[in-house]
């Protein structure tokens, strides 16, 4: 009888969520979030890896990827390698990538390709000197080419973090600020936040020579970079701390003489099982892919990233296999529901509102929805912001500002589902928006919702809590 009922909970669940239809029957749909170009953006964030590949769609590519409102590109060179042999450089595609993110207004950094460089890893071995010259030498005849439209250059990505790769930092910088003394160089490429290879590189001297580090959170708990978030292993009593926080490479960064950026230069989710490259465990699905993307971009504006890029705009062929992590289908380059939630973030967080910070707020749940023990109190020796808060435990919330007016962005930090039944809860702040309305940036609808306002104070009452980011902002702010 017992697994009849759990087997009826989620027949109901699912039947509530199907094809992430109309979810929140208790409120009023009043609008849809209409999305923005970069070209009608002044400023944000958010970036996208541009494909490598994308002869023979180029143009459809770039007008895809200003739809998006990215503000930033990532392109990385290895499909423009060197041509000793022949004694030329290849540009014509790189020409066309380009001049067409600028065309279009969106800010890019150039990744360096490494094939060039032979065997160079193994810090065992000195660097090839004839390779490094021939690989310095592409490196001055990009730099010298785009100058005028490209400010910022990664030295190669996801390399192993040693000597020769430091070595290879210092000597590129030396190499790229004789050409442009205005360009930044971004380095570490932090395969999963690498904080033993970023002490590594700033102990053989990188420092001075470095303006952005960037590292790459791949992780199914977007949050497990902001706080200690911990993961059931084995048994539901049994947890084990998810990877490294940003403030361990702060804090790493921070002994440095000269100030260092930090950047999260590549993420990604797969929305299927079947992908190549990192997977994570599951589970998989295109609403997930759609969630992850919305909570990874948001703790990193929570945080202050200056910039955040998602891998990538199109599925990629690698080999036999399709790396699912791309926001376009590889075939039909139709548009995935994550590519649309990039759409309703860029939208909306753009440089007239970009400013996090805390607030002073209090959760009630009234309704479970499909998060069984989402009234349970989370254990304090997980140190997590919200560890010695009352139940509910931990409910991601931050308030967002700017020249737009005051936002709220909430949700909860859940093992992320393709299809759930929304809790409700009753949310008090305060806060000073005029007209609140409910935005859903999975799907762009626009929803009015119940509130009390008392002083400077609002009581929200009996709004859906999800696994996703959901924005309370200013009615005049979306409906246009």
């Amino acid at each position: 009888m017992r697994y009849g009922v759990s087997f009826l909970l989620l027949f109901v669940c699912a039947g509530a969520m199907f094809g992430q239809m109309e979810q929140f029957e208790s409120l009023e749909n009043i609008g849809q979030l209409q999305f923005r170009r970069s070209e009608t953006i002044l400023a944000s964030r958010w970036g996208l890896q541009f494909n490598k590949y994308a002869v023979p769609d180029l143009e459809i590519m770039l007008n895809r990827i200003a739809d998006s409102g990215v503000k930033w590109a990532r392109v990385q060179t290895d499909g423009y390698a060197v041509e000793p042999e022949q004694g030329y450089y290849n540009w014509s595609v790189l020409d066309s990538v380009v001049h067409g993110l600028k065309k279009r207004k969106i800010a890019l950094f150039i990744t360096f390709d490494q094939k060039a460089l032979g065997e160079w890893e193994n810090q065992e071995k000195p660097l090839n000197p004839n390779l490094t010259e021939l690989w310095l030498r592409y490196v001055t005849k990009l730099v010298s080419r785009y100058q005028s439209q490209v400010q910022h250059w990664e030295i190669l990505n996801e390399p192993k973090l040693n000597a020769n790769y430091a070595r290879l930092v210092i000597r590129a910088s030396k190499t790229i600020k004789e050409i442009d003394p205005e360009a930044r160089i971004l380095a570490g490429s932090l395969a999963r936040m690498d904080v033993e290879g970023l002490k590594e590189i700033l102990e053989r001297g990188i420092g001075p020579h470095t303006d952005v580090i960037t590292y790459h959170p791949y992780n199914e708990f977007p949050e497990s970079v902001k706080y200690p978030f911990y993961v059931p292993v084995k048994t539901p009593q049994q947890y084990m701390r998810s990877g490294h926080s940003l403030s361990d490479l702060q804090t790493v960064l921070s002994r440095e003489n000269q100030p260092i950026e930090l950047w999260q230069g590549e993420c990604g989710y797969p929305s299927s099982a079947n992908s190549s490259s990192w997977q994570g465990r599951g589970p998989w699905g295109e609403n997930i892919q759609a969630k992850w993307l919305l909570r990874r971009f948001l703790i990193d504006l929570s945080q202050d990233i200056p910039v955040s890029v998602c891998f990538i705009l199109r599925e990629p062929q690698e080999g036999e296999r399709i790396n699912a992590k791309g926001l376009l289908h590889h075939g039909t380059m139709q548009a995935k529901p994550a590519y649309r939630a990039l759409q309703h973030l860029t939208r909306l967080f753009d440089q007239d509102l970009n400013q996090a910070h805390d607030i002073q707020s209090d959760i009630q749940v009234i309704d479970n929805g499909c998060f069984y023990g989402v009234r349970g109190k989370y254990p304090e020796s997980f140190g997590t912001p919200y560890s010695k808060a009352k139940a509910p435990t931990p409910i991601e919330r931050f308030a967002v500002s700017g020249k737009g007016g005051p936002a709220i962005v909430y949700w909860l930090p859940w093992r992320m589902q393709e299809i759930i039944r929304p809790a409700q809860i009753h949310f008090k702040l305060r806060t000073e928006i005029d007209e609140p309305v409910l935005v859903d940036l999975l799907t762009g609808n626009i929803y009015e919702i119940k509130y009390e306002k008392t002083n400077n104070f609002i009581q929200f009452l009996a709004i859906p809590l999800t696994d996703y980011p959901l924005l309370i902002i200013d009615k005049k702010r979306v409906i246009e």
